[in-house]
């Protein structure tokens, strides 16, 4: 019975003191950006039952109802309410703001972590988390996070294990390409040939972090690409001379190692033409 009694207590403290990722803002949407010219940013419901309005007003006709942890993308605020995207080709519609957190950071849990009524281990615990999952971040401190939790809040115990603020973006996600489509505002170029592509793979893993939006290149080229594995992931190009793309918030430069201009990269699309302001 003693023996049950540790191992039942050493699991308690694995599972109060599990490592985690803790996630930067995702920041403008780019390829929401790319095809509708709007710089949207995601938004997270707070509260259990949210009503989403036709207008910006109470006595709106009420168009649906959000959940807690349900996301939307957002660019217009109106007094107490903001926009909410409802999909593709349809109008936003609005909801109050009292019960949203814009852009935050994301805990995610690496295995089971507890979640506790204030910030003690010695509180009482609102939930158990398992591995995977994914929960804004409404307070952070050098000890703990404040987490959104199914419509209300809890307060996670930080360790040494943690990852602190992971970029959503992955380089190295762009080993393997096999689609590539240039978006520039006088036209567009597309690339399936491996052997083009491998070059540009290259060129976009070789990359140094710069830090988040520090770059005062001007930019609004889009490059889509699709992995290996069908996932699309959309990086804005610098639209001078500077060999620098934005993704998730960060600005990288590309080809770092061999010291390339941008025009390397662009000469891979042989349709692209520079637009008016761009060298």
């Amino acid at each position: 019975m003693k023996k049950l009694f540790c191992m039942v207590l050493i699991l308690m403290l694995i599972a109060g003191n599990a490592s985690a990722t803790i996630m930067e803002p995702k920041g403008v949407d780019l390829e929401f950006k790319l095809s509708t010219g709007i710089e949207a940013r995601e938004a997270v419901v707070l509260c259990r039952s949210l009503s989403a309005h036709l207008d910006h007003d109470a006595t709106s006709r009420k168009m649906k109802t959000l959940s807690a942890g349900n996301t939307f993308l957002t660019w217009e605020s109106y007094g107490e309410w903001q926009n909410c995207f409802n999909g593709e080709g349809k109008d936003p519609i609005w909801v109050r703001d009292y019960y949203l957190v814009n852009d935050p950071a994301w805990y995610i849990t690496d295995g089971q972590t507890a979640v506790y009524a204030y910030d003690d281990l010695e509180a009482p615990r609102v939930a158990l988390l398992g591995r995977n999952e994914e929960l804004p971040i409404l307070l952070e401190t050098e000890e703990w996070c404040v987490v959104g939790l199914r419509g209300a809040a809890g307060w996670i115990r930080k360790t040494s294990k943690d990852r602190y603020h992971k970029g959503w973006f992955d380089p190295d996600s762009l080993y393997t390409i096999t689609r590539a489509e240039l978006n520039w505002p006088a036209g567009y170029s597309e690339v399936t040939d491996p052997y083009v592509l491998s070059q540009l793979s290259g060129m976009l893993t070789d990359v140094r972090d710069m830090g988040q939006s520090v770059s005062g290149c001007p930019f609004g080229v889009y490059l889509t690409l699709t992995t290996e594995d069908e996932q699309r992931v959309v990086i804005e190009l610098a639209s001078d001379s500077c060999a620098i793309f934005r993704a998730s918030g960060h600005d990288y430069r590309y080809g770092n190692s061999t010291h390339i201009s941008n025009t390397k990269l662009y000469s891979l699309f042989p349709e692209y033409t520079p637009h008016h302001g761009q060298n």
